[in-house]
């Protein structure tokens, strides 16, 4: 029984600073302790509240913070700290121009936008009632970084063409980018305070520069000219939002672990071919890299003679990555990445005992959670070769999740780093920004064959050739002898 009480946050009716007192001389009066506290004030905040959490924190959940980092993000939300007056990009003249110097628009924030012909100006901000910006704005006196789906639907039906545009560029679509956006402006990565130097990089700049190089096959040095950023400053740049990306990739990409979302993944995946108790497809996939510094080229070189590094992913029916792994020389076998994998070692726990299943292609081993077609000698059952083509139709969404995601990324045709660890950083990164994009139902339609497995000579294909040639062996021993 609670000592004291207190009523769900309402804005309109109390401060956020003496409800947050408040909240904590309840918790002290009843020695709560640390571990209940966020599930305590989630319970007691109100549901207008937890639903500004929720939208602020996506894609991560509000109950995956701590107390304090729930009261900060409230207290930035309710009682934004001034930013002083805002500075804007203008428009340079002429085919040089870079993106880092275009237009962008004070209503709504948006580069390429003319002010004059902005849709934001008959839009009312939700934020503050008036007419004529967005909530994003620094024209809305309230300051909150925050975009309804009322005002993107709105951009989306004003702007299809500028959008299209947008995303053949950035190969993301414009709402997917200003969520990013609105997200790292608000993380720990982005450098709120200018230290002086050169003026301070925009979040919308460091999240443009990163996905344009991303996107494009293009060096660093041609996207920081592009963005007018020293060589120096792109890195930078790129540090910051890779580190922001990677610090989201534990609650994008993640394997199923309770029950309900297990029979979830499975049950989309029956519906593909009637295969049961699936919990995700399992493949790898080469990205071509330079040769590491300080590293011998063999070690790296692939079946194809390329350097390589070997990407393994485990996706879903809806062709999102529940796990990567990614770092290993392109000169290993599938199999024996997957052994380094730290998911090899959890997978028999997290498949209840082998009651659920991955499935991959026949250069995994077969085991009672990992299930793989028969090998096809020419003498299989009816069955067998029933049970081989549902699988298939099954494992495919791996291919089409490697497809999608360099159809997407074409950075990742080749790789052009020095070090091991920052193109498997680079690549991590993609996988969440793949991830991302499903969640918002962001789809590419550019899609890369990443179906390796015909070019191989595997264990089948090797016997296939081999039982050839003794038939042709064969046929002209008893043409010979016929003479």
């Amino acid at each position: 029984m609670l000592i004291g009480s207190i009523e769900p946050f309402k804005s309109k009716e109390s401060e956020i600073n003496s409800y947050l007192e408040r909240m904590d001389q309840l918790f002290e009066c009843n020695c709560v302790e640390e571990e209940k506290k966020v599930c305590m004030f989630l319970t007691l905040l109100g549901a207008e509240a937890y639903e500004v959490l929720r939208d602020l924190l996506s894609p991560v959940l509000p109950k995956d913070k701590s107390y304090k980092d729930l009261k900060d993000v409230l207290m930035k939300h309710y009682s934004p700290k001034s930013q002083g007056k805002p500075q804007f990009r203008t428009k340079q003249s002429g085919q040089t121009s870079s993106l880092g110097k275009s237009q962008s628009c004070k209503r709504c924030l948006r580069i390429h936008v003319d002010p004059s012909k902005c849709p934001a100006v008959k839009w009312k901000c939700f934020a503050c009632d008036k007419i004529g910006h967005t909530a994003r704005s620094p024209l809305c006196h309230k300051n909150k970084v925050h975009f309804t789906e009322e005002e993107e639907e709105q951009f989306e039906q004003s702007s299809q063409g500028q959008n299209e545009d947008f995303k053949s560029h950035f190969r993301v679509k414009r709402t997917t980018c200003y969520r990013l956006v609105e997200q790292f402006a608000r993380s720990e990565f982005y450098p709120s305070e200018h230290k002086g130097g050169s003026s301070l990089i925009s979040a919308e700049c460091h999240i443009l520069s990163f996905l344009w190089y991303a996107g494009n096959n293009c060096t660093i040095r041609e996207s920081g000219d592009r963005f007018n950023m020293s060589l120096s400053t792109f890195s930078s740049v790129q540090r910051r939002v890779m580190s922001f990306l990677l610090d989201l990739l534990p609650t994008v990409i993640r394997f199923p672990k309770t029950d309900l979302e297990k029979e979830r993944v499975a049950a989309e995946f029956e519906q593909i071919s009637g295969f049961p108790n699936i919990l995700g497809c399992v493949d790898g996939s080469y990205i071509n890299i330079r040769t590491p510094a300080h590293k011998i080229k063999s070690t790296y070189t692939n079946r194809h003679d390329i350097p390589s590094i070997t990407l393994q992913g485990i996706c879903d029916a809806k062709k999102k990555f529940l796990d990567v792994f990614t770092g290993p020389a392109g000169k290993l076998h599938d199999s024996r990445v997957f052994k380094l994998s730290f998911i090899s070692s959890e997978i028999q726990t997290l498949s209840n005992n082998g009651h659920y299943h991955l499935i991959g292609d026949s250069a995994y081993p077969i085991r009672q959670w990992l299930l793989t077609p028969y090998r096809d000698y020419g003498n299989l059952t009816r069955q067998q070769i029933k049970y081989n083509k549902k699988l298939s139709s099954s494992r495919v969404k791996i291919e089409n999740a490697f497809g999608l995601l360099k159809g997407r990324f074409r950075q990742l045709g080749r790789l052009d780093f020095h070090k091991v660890v920052k193109m498997a950083q680079f690549i991590l990164c993609c996988c969440v920004l793949h991830n991302i994009c499903i969640d918002y139902d962001d789809i590419c339609e550019d899609i890369v064959n990443a179906n390796e497995e015909d070019n191989a000579i595997g264990p089948d294909r090797e016997h296939e050739m081999r039982r050839l040639g003794e038939l042709k062996r064969q046929y002209i021993c008893d043409l010979l002898n016929h003479e």
